[in-house]
Parts: C-alpha cells; sequence; structure tokens
C-alpha cells in the first residue's frame, strides 16, 4: 500500500496539464485561472483517496507548478511567491498550492466518512484538528502575512508598504468622512509645501503635523492651517475629493460652513483667508480652485511655481481635462485655444512631463452661416504643428471615439472585428466546452466591457449583430442544432 500508482498518475497528469496551458496564448493571470478551475478539480480525487505524504505533494508537484508560475509572471528565482499566494484582499491572486489543496481534501474526506478511529493509525493524522476545509486556506494565508511581515526583507517592501498605505486600520485619520484618496492628497500636499517653505507654520490632520485644531478649536477643522508668524496672517484650506458633478456644490457647502470659523480668526490675525481645493475622483480640479493659484504665486516662492498658474479672465468658455497624462483642452475660439496650449506646456515642463506632439490631435468644429462644420485648426504646442482630424474621420480620449455626428461607427466596427478575432482564437485552442465558456465569460466579455460603457450603442444592434455571433461559437461547442434553445446556457 504505498501509494505508487497515484503519485505516478498525479504527476503525469498535473504535468501534463500544465504543460497544455503553458502552451495557451493567454495572459498569465487565465493561465492561473485554469490552474485553479481546471488542474486542482482533475487531481482532487486522488489528493483525496490516496494516503500521500504531504512533504512528497510539496516537494514534487508544488515545485513543479512554482516553476510554472514563475515563468507566466516572470518572477526571479530570488523573488518570493508568498504574495502570489495571498489573499486579494490582501493585494494577492487568491492562488492556493496543490499541498493546500491536499490538505482540504484530507479533511474533507474524514467528516464525510464518519472514520475517526481509523484516523488514529493513519499517516494523515495531522489533519483532524481541522473542523471545516475553510481553515485550511485561513491558517496557510496566515503564515503567509505572517512570514512576509516579519522574515521578508527587500522582497516584500512593496507589498508591506501597500499594507502599510491601503488599509483602513492604518490611516491615521480614523474617522469614517475621509477617504483613503482624500489622505493620500493631503498628505503629499502639506508634505510638499512644508519641504519648500520652511518660515511658514503648517497645521494638517495627518500624522507627523499638529492638528489644526490647536489653532481652530475641535468645532471646525479644516484639513490643513497655515500660519505666517511675521504677517500675523493664517490660511485656513479645505480639500474636499468627490465626484466631478459635486465640485461646485461641495465648494459652496465648505465656504458657507467655515464662514464663521474665518470670522472669529480674523480677531486673532491681520489677514485671514479661506481656500477651497476641489476635485473630481479622476483628478478633475474645479474653477472654484484659482485662489490656490494665487497663494503659491505669492507664498511659495519655489522657481517651479513661479511659472505655474494662468488667468482666466481671456478664456470663455474653457475646459481643461487631465487625467494622468492624458489631456483634453476645450475652448470656445481657436486663438483661446493656443493661449491654454502655451500654459499647458509650461505646466509640463513644471510636472517634467514630455508632451509628444506626434501623438496629439486637434478637432476643430466652427459655424458656417447657420449651421456647424468640421474645420482643420492651426494650432501649435513647443512650436511644432500640432496634426489635425480631417474631415469625416474621428479621434479617441480614453478609449471613446469622437467624429462630428457622434455615429459610434469606430466604436461597432471595433467590437465586432473583436469579438469574431476573440471568439475563433479560443474556438481554436484544444479545449472542453465547458472552459472555453468560461474564457468567454470571463475574459471576452471584460474586453468589451469598455465599448459597451463608454458608446451609446442600441441594445437591438448588439442583440443581432454580437449575440447572434456569440451564439454561433457556443451551439458548435456544444453541438446544439439549430432546432434547439440555449436559454439553458444562460442560466
Amino acid at each position: 500500500m504505498d501509494n505508487s500508482d497515484h503519485k505516478r498518475l498525479l504527476f503525469e497528469e498535473t504535468e501534463e496539464i500544465l504543460g497544455k496551458i503553458d502552451r495557451l496564448a493567454l495572459h498569465p493571470k487565465f493561465k492561473l485561472q485554469l490552474y485553479m478551475k481546471y488542474l486542482l478539480p482533475k487531481i482532487s480525487w486522488h489528493l483525496t483517496i490516496a494516503d500521500i505524504d504531504k512533504t512528497w505533494v510539496r516537494h514534487t508537484l508544488d515545485m513543479m507548478c512554482h516553476n510554472k508560475f514563475r515563468e507566466w509572471l516572470e518572477i526571479p528565482p530570488c523573488g518570493t511567491l508568498d504574495i502570489l499566494l495571498l489573499a486579494k484582499s490582501k493585494f494577492g491572486l487568491n492562488i492556493i498550492d496543490i499541498s493546500a489543496k491536499f490538505t482540504q481534501c484530507q479533511v474533507i474526506l474524514y467528516p464525510g466518512s464518519r472514520v475517526y478511529q481509523a484516523s488514529s493509525t493513519n499517516t494523515n493524522v495531522q489533519y483532524d484538528h481541522y473542523l471545516k476545509p475553510k481553515e485550511v486556506i485561513q491558517e496557510i494565508r496566515a503564515e503567509k502575512v505572517a512570514n512576509i511581515t516579519y522574515n521578508l526583507t527587500s522582497q516584500s517592501l512593496i507589498i508591506k508598504s501597500l499594507w502599510n498605505e491601503a488599509f483602513p486600520e492604518m490611516i491615521h485619520l480614523d474617522e469614517g468622512r475621509y477617504t483613503w484618496r482624500h489622505n493620500s492628497i493631503l498628505k503629499h500636499l502639506v508634505e510638499y509645501l512644508s519641504s519648500v517653505k520652511k518660515d511658514l507654520r503648517f497645521y494638517a490632520d495627518v500624522e507627523g503635523f499638529e492638528n489644526p485644531s490647536v489653532v481652530t478649536g475641535f468645532d471646525d477643522r479644516p484639513d490643513m492651517i497655515i500660519e505666517n508668524y511675521t504677517n500675523r496672517a493664517i490660511y485656513a484650506i479645505e480639500l474636499t475629493v468627490g465626484f466631478e458633478t459635486n465640485i461646485t456644490k461641495n465648494c459652496i457647502r465648505k465656504t458657507t460652513r467655515y464662514r464663521n470659523l474665518c470670522n472669529a480668526l480674523k480677531q486673532r490675525y491681520n489677514t485671514v483667508e479661506y481656500l477651497n481645493l476641489s476635485m473630481g475622483a479622476i483628478g478633475v480640479i474645479g474653477i472654484e480652485c484659482k485662489k490656490i493659484y494665487g497663494f503659491l504665486e505669492n507664498h511659495i516662492k519655489a522657481e517651479k511655481y513661479r511659472q505655474f498658474g494662468f488667468s482666466l479672465q481671456l478664456l470663455n468658455p474653457i475646459h481643461w481635462f487631465q487625467f494622468a497624462d492624458d489631456a483634453a483642452v476645450i475652448t470656445g475660439q481657436e486663438s483661446e485655444n493656443q493661449h491654454l496650449l502655451n500654459r499647458f506646456s509650461i505646466w509640463c515642463q513644471w510636472s517634467n512631463m514630455v508632451v509628444r506632439v506626434d501623438k496629439c490631435s486637434t478637432f476643430g468644429i466652427k459655424k458656417v452661416l447657420s449651421k456647424s462644420a468640421q474645420y482643420l485648426p492651426k494650432l501649435l504646442i513647443n512650436k511644432d504643428l500640432i496634426p489635425t482630424i480631417k474631415t469625416g474621420e474621428s479621434f479617441e480620449y480614453l478609449g471613446r471615439h469622437f467624429d462630428f455626428n457622434m455615429t459610434n461607427e469606430k466604436h461597432k466596427s471595433e467590437v465586432i472585428s473583436l469579438i469574431d478575432e476573440l471568439m475563433s482564437e479560443i474556438d481554436l485552442k484544444p479545449l472542453h466546452p465547458k472552459n472555453k465558456i468560461l474564457l468567454y465569460s470571463r475574459y471576452v466579455l471584460s474586453k468589451l466591457s469598455w465599448h459597451f460603457t463608454v458608446a451609446t450603442i442600441s441594445k437591438t444592434w448588439v442583440v443581432e449583430n454580437i449575440d447572434s455571433l456569440v451564439n454561433k461559437y457556443i451551439r458548435k461547442w456544444l453541438e446544439v442544432p439549430i432546432s434547439g434553445t440555449l436559454s439553458n446556457v444562460n442560466f
């Protein structure tokens, strides 16, 4: 009863399935999902009924899988896989080893068979202290967290910094009205301002600074207080991070809230100024924040800040949308757009960003008699002419295609070509129909989600063009005739 046959079958089947997954042209994330959803269930029966030593599973099967994980994720031999095996709540990938699955299977076996006495003479008696299979994963992942926290050094610096900054219990501002995004922006702002302006005293509701309540009391407490002893001046700064549609509403609400505080501070200081910094969740700054630019220009004398900011009086209307390194400038006149582009290039120099003019584009609409028409504007940035969008063509910004007629034809053609390419690629894979459908639901639909989110496409068009194409492949995989229904597949 040495279970050598089970060991041989386990080794061969694991090696064969890992090889098949490795040869598939899939993202590493989906290869790991196939490992979890296909490989582990295939070998679960052997792990349940065979009396195999856990040491053999760990040294043989786990090592084989770890080599593939390192190859798929490009992790060097010096890198740890402990982070990979953490739960998603700890920024892991929710993966378990075969040895952990083996322990789970052994825990399932004994309560299911009700043979408690037999376990006293069995080699797997060490699994009897678990009451549920879920406890196995919890204990193993707790060991991984402890290993990262106490034993690893440089390999786990990134994940430990994420834990320290991202978990709510680690945030210095432990009140429910604050969010992690708000706290991060406030912390970065006060640390940078205090580093470039040493003669001002900063109070902020973040770790490492005195609380603003020292100056204002506990009834009204702005996010930041800047005090100038020399001029007897004080500046109350309130940061608001919310939805773009609520920026103006938030500014009015906060201004009303701190009006009484500013009136009270005027009895103690010569100059009292309230500054509101409101921005959206994706980085859009409200027009009410003009005072912040003036404050930086007048009080922060660093060379970079002398170039920052511009006047809004000549620009009407004006919109400057910024999302990470993508920007869009919209104005009513071509001359105003050129003026704003000049300010934008200065801002890029201030933030050490390089503008790729060859990747930029301009799109112009002007009124001809009583109708609007597309034209080719001539705009420069850094003395280079920006390429123009030709008449009838579209441009793309943040994944959304814009043309003069807003027909969404570009999105429709991309959706059809994308779904046909992905479904035909899945069709060629030597996979079980169940796994092909799994790839469709987990991979294909996620690839289409952005088009469906940003584009105004009618549901009728999707049903007639996309659903019919997908149903054709599903009928082929499941060998469902034309007369058969696919209603059960959608359950």
